[in-house]
């Protein structure tokens, strides 16, 4: 080979050499470049990644807020989202951790079967329901200020349009609350209780209502309340139905009730343990200028009241359900031993 050709040869496998190392180096560089920043979406909030799936927050956004919908009811032993946000669960562990212990149950609503997804349907099979269902009036109540179908055609108004025309005119309580000398509103949004003590004073029925703020649990079993709040007690005297207009009976021993009185009683800031206890006892009002109750069915009743206090005037309102309690036993203290049996007061 001739020193000429050599010197080619050498040339090329140098510029060879030069081409791939550039090459390399390229390669190299572009490797090292940092992917731009993203975001994904983790548990319904937009978070910033590095090579995330959306490109911009907007995007990321518009995707992620749609997660917040999701819920789950239990239905027929399954979780199904209603694809509103409406569901009992906010997630799928949850529902699927409690699904399988609730029984399926129905209501009937507007002449169909539907399945409330907590087990407190009247029929426990889809068959009874059907085959009672066609056969039940739609009816309504009033709670609320809304008209609410009870489903087993008890409901006050035969027709949706004669409840609406009553129900937006109904003094219906929009806050449960009431007021100690027109000053600050204490809420009533607690426990709330009837309590059926049966024929104990003077041929009349006795009932408890009571009413408490949210800070207080337990209930009338026992009883067993707990927690430091305020609490309404309405003592009523009655023919067998809690519904009526009241006049004041006041608190003697031993008591002398006439039909349809009342004694009116309250608890502000007291420690419910204490109650329960029978180491404290209600302070019972000195007069009563109003109390009505409205029985809107199905334990629903709408309550006025309005009576005189060493501390002052007490008065509020309550629309809602009352927790039903039947007891057997005496009135005296907080109530001892009442056992929820779940039944209508139209019943006792």
């Amino acid at each position: 080979m001739t020193k000429k050709m050599t010197q080619k040869i050498l040339i090329i496998f140098i510029s060879l050499l030069v081409f791939v190392t550039a090459c390399k180096k390229e390669d190299d560089n572009m490797s090292s470049i940092t992917p731009p920043l993203a975001y994904n979406c983790v548990n319904n909030d937009c978070v910033a990644v590095s090579g995330g799936q959306y490109i911009t927050l907007e995007d990321c956004q518009s995707i992620c807020n749609e997660n917040n919908n999701i819920s789950f009811d239990c239905l027929n032993n399954s979780c199904v989202d209603p694809g509103d946000g409406s569901g009992i669960y906010n997630n799928i562990q949850d529902c699927e951790s409690q699904c399988a212990n609730i029984n399926s149950s129905y209501n009937c609503v507007n002449s169909s079967c539907v399945d409330p997804g907590d087990g407190s349907g009247m029929y426990n099979n889809i068959q009874d329901c059907e085959s009672q269902c066609a056969n039940i009036d739609v009816t309504y109540n009033c709670i609320n200020n809304s008209c609410v179908d009870p489903g087993d055609g008890t409901g006050q108004f035969s027709s949706l349009q004669d409840c609406e025309s009553q129900c937006i005119n109904s003094n219906s309580c929009s806050i449960n609350n009431f007021t100690v000398s027109n000053g600050s509103q204490n809420i009533l949004n607690g426990i709330a209780e009837i309590i059926h003590f049966g024929n104990i004073w003077n041929s009349t029925t006795n009932y408890e209502i009571r009413l408490f703020t949210s800070n207080i649990t337990g209930n009338a079993n026992g009883p067993t309340y707990a927690g430091v709040g305020d609490m309404i007690l309405l003592d009523l005297n009655t023919d067998g139905d809690p519904a009526g207009t009241y006049s004041y009976s006041p608190n003697t021993f031993p008591p002398n009730p006439s039909i349809n009185t009342c004694t009116p009683k309250y608890f502000l800031n007291q420690d419910m343990s204490i109650y329960s206890n029978c180491m404290a006892f209600p302070s019972s009002g000195s007069s009563l200028n109003n109390l009505v109750i409205v029985d809107n069915g199905n334990n629903n009743f709408d309550i006025e009241f309005s009576f005189n206090t060493s501390n002052g005037l007490i008065e509020g309102c309550y629309s809602g359900q009352l927790t039903y309690w039947n007891t057997g036993g005496s009135s005296g203290g907080s109530g001892i031993g009442p056992k929820n049996n779940g039944s209508n007061p139209y019943a006792w």
